[in-house]
């Protein structure tokens, strides 16, 4: 509830229709609430699909001093904030948690997106207030005398005067507040970093921490002043690097001056602790120009491009995902996907529409249906939401994807009626989630038995459980008859379902998990 108030105020300040004398303004606002959106819904979904490490979001807000007619560009404001997704962490949290997680983070997005658009022009003002005392103390702050290990001669000394002042006219001039890391005393280059710290990426090389690694440290290198001497130098010298490395930095590996890593050539920029501007160029230009760097840029542009030819199958043919299998090459899915885009037309065709309730997963690791005992081309499964899911073996797959969905069209026009009716299922008990097990063979059974307590449910909307009595209904359909019902948790209660059942059957089922709950519940508040 905290969060759709949030969505309101957010939206009332960013609608599209207060932009109309500002078009740009109103396709970057459009844009930018369609990405909060399929975050929000990333993020409240029961299993969180992969999503990127950070996501962008952009818009635009009226001044509350403008004048009503002004059309110029003055009177808007931009926000800006890049968000840090739970998929930057690296490994998954518990399976229980990671929906908390999930929800947490997007909340706190959301607030920070409301926090910077309830901006007031007074705060707005102090922070500019701020911004230009910042940028008339830099040029007094990195006047002082530096380390000689980190600033050998004068002109990188002048380079960091400027380099500090028009980071701090750049953020004055958008009007973000720039973040500023502490100030080590006696060493003006973290004066200067902590100005440039709100250097755009675009224009000058800044420090991703997620690829910064260390190595063989002693005990004492192991301190916090160590770790913090090392990434303060960094910040303060990446923005100083060659224009030719100033898209972006590969991996980092800060070592001890004793125990460099073995393996640090390997696409690595290996840095020993007290490094200086010429180490750090030298070691980023030899980490650029590796073999190892060249093959991951290589896979990187093709994980890329696999990703978004995957959203582009998945738009053409309507389908609820695009995934691929664990170790298939990125380049081999890449050519599968070039091969199905063409034929979306035709596979909708063979469907009379869109491929609604229905997942497609690509595998390249075996080429399927050209040796004797490997998989065919195509298969089709069950899926756990209620679909099926048709898995596509080898590069080859995608030439006989339209003759397998002509001769299983029967078989997949079943498994999206079985989806559509456990979604319909879903609302009209108020519960969290249906899942089905069982193969192909089971889609008939399922959508009979469905069609048949849905209509039960329509006539009778009283036999079903009261929506405020549980938290959550599991309902599993394809479980053995004799565990038709088994409660779980106080509260919540998980009803398994053969592949044929009647509608009384269900519903007893559901009554006698919704009465063993409660009276768990009950013996709680007596203890």
């Amino acid at each position: 509830m905290a969060r759709k108030a949030l969505l309101q105020r957010l939206w009332r300040r960013v609608h599209p229709d207060l932009f109309q004398r500002h078009p740009h303004a109103q396709g970057v606002n459009e844009r930018s609430m369609q990405e909060l959106h399929a975050f929000l819904e990333v993020a409240s979904s029961p299993a969180p699909r992969p999503h990127a490490a950070t996501v962008d979001f952009r818009f635009f807000v009226h001044r509350t001093a403008a004048p009503p007619h002004d059309v110029s560009a003055a009177a808007l404001r931009e926000i800006s904030l890049q968000w840090e997704t739970p998929a930057a962490r690296g490994a998954a949290p518990h399976p229980r948690r990671s929906g908390e997680v999930w929800e947490s983070s997007a909340d706190r997005c959301v607030a920070a997106l409301v926090a910077q658009a309830e901006l007031t022009e007074r705060e707005d003002a102090a922070d500019e207030e701020e911004d230009e005392a910042a940028a008339h103390a830099a040029p007094r702050l990195v006047r002082r005398p530096i380390p000689p290990s980190l600033q050998p001669d004068a002109h990188r000394h002048n380079a960091m005067v400027r380099l500090a002042a028009a980071a701090a006219s750049r953020c004055k001039g958008s009007g973000a507040r720039p973040h500023r890391p502490p100030a080590a005393p006696d060493a003006a280059v973290e004066a200067a970093a902590a100005a440039a710290a709100g250097v755009s990426v675009h224009t000058a090389l800044s420090l991703n921490e997620s690829l910064l690694f260390f190595h063989g440290l002693t005990e004492s290198e192991k301190a916090p002043p160590a770790d913090w001497d090392a990434r303060v130098r960094l910040r303060s010298l990446l923005p100083l690097v060659s224009a030719t490395l100033a898209d972006e930095h590969g991996p980092i590996l800060v070592h001890s001056s004793v125990t460099p890593h073995p393996h640090a050539p390997d696409g690595f920029a290996s840095l020993p602790l007290g490094f200086d501007l010429p180490t750090l160029e030298a070691s980023l230009s030899a980490a650029a120009t590796s073999p190892a760097r060249a093959a991951a840029e290589q896979r990187r542009a093709s994980a890329q491009l696999a990703l978004r030819l995957r959203g582009k199958l998945r738009g053409a043919m309507g389908c609820e995902a695009v995934e691929v299998c664990e170790q298939s090459a990125s380049q081999d899915v890449c050519t599968l996907l070039g091969e199905l885009l063409p034929r979306a037309s035709e596979l909708r065709a063979c469907l009379e529409g869109p491929w609604s309730g229905l997942w497609l997963e690509l595998s390249t690791r075996g080429e399927g249906g050209g040796q004797e005992g490997a998989a065919p081309a195509c298969e089709l499964f069950g899926s756990e939401h209620g679909g099926g899911l048709l898995l596509l073996h080898g590069t080859h797959a995608a030439s006989q994807v339209p003759h397998f969905v002509r001769q299983s069209w029967r078989q997949l026009r079943q498994a999206q009626a079985r989806h559509a009716l456990l979604l319909e299922l879903r609302e009209q008990l108020g519960c969290r989630d249906v899942r089905t097990s069982g193969g192909v063979g089971a889609f008939a059974s399922h959508v009979e038995s469905l069609h048949e307590l849905l209509a039960q449910l329509r006539m009778q909307p009283w036999r079903a459980p009261p929506r405020e009595v549980l938290e959550t209904v599991d309902i599993h359909i394809g479980a053995p008859s004799k565990e038709a019902a088994l409660p779980s948790q106080s509260r919540k209660a998980r009803v398994l379902l053969p592949d044929t059942f009647e509608p009384d059957l269900a519903l007893d089922c559901l009554h006698q998990a919704t009465q063993a709950a409660q009276s768990r519940k009950k013996k709680s508040r007596r203890k």
